[in-house]
């Protein structure tokens, strides 16, 4: 396993295992980093207080950097049990395993919803079109809430089709990596 860290909040600083391999692609500490700085500047009450769904979780970074931000709780879905592993061991060495609940399974597939979101991370391998189909059955199983905050990271030619409901803010690249925020619409009708 690999090593990164937490960047911001009450763990900064603070090391994450990271699987090694292919299978699992880290967002780098540079773009971890601009995607808060925006997220807190867009809005600032977005994080304290947050329910999190982080979506192709990999090694928890997205999600375990906003509880270190204030967010209250998350929920990580990760396929890979690899994955799993090292999200479940971040978790432990941050002392956080009753504020997170990790879930082995298909993002594209996740059943009725456990808690509501109101921020969401969703970083899926790259240029597979997985993101579209699990937000939508996130939508449709209740994982989101109205007004809910969604933040994609995408390669940066990768092409975006989500249902209406999303509503997109703002959108920035480094380098061969795009960042996308959108809002759920308060009604979220497909």
């Amino acid at each position: 396993m690999g090593r990164l860290r937490i960047i911001g909040g009450r763990f900064k600083g603070r090391q994450l295992e990271a699987p090694t391999g292919r299978g699992t692609r880290p967002t780098t500490d540079r773009v971890r980093e601009a995607l808060f700085n925006i997220l807190e500047h867009m809005d600032p009450s977005v994080l304290p207080g947050a329910v999190v769904l982080d979506l192709f979780a990999g090694t928890g970074a997205l999600g375990l950097e906003a509880l270190s931000r204030g967010a209250d709780r998350c929920l990580f879905v990760d396929d890979d049990r690899t994955a799993i592993a090292a999200i479940s061991k971040n978790a432990q060495s941050l002392d956080l395993e009753d504020v997170v609940e990790i879930i082995r399974g298909d993002a594209r597939r996740l059943g009725r919803a456990k808690a509501t979101a109101t921020l969401v991370f969703a970083d899926a391998p790259y240029c597979r079109g997985l993101i579209g189909p699990a937000l939508t059955n996130a939508l449709d199983k209740g994982w989101l809430a109205a007004g809910a905050m969604v933040v994609l990271e995408v390669d940066g030619d990768e092409d975006i089709d989500l249902a209406p409901a999303f509503n997109e803010m703002e959108a920035r690249t480094y380098g061969g990596t795009k960042i996308v925020f959108f809002s759920l619409a308060a009604c979220s009708p497909r």
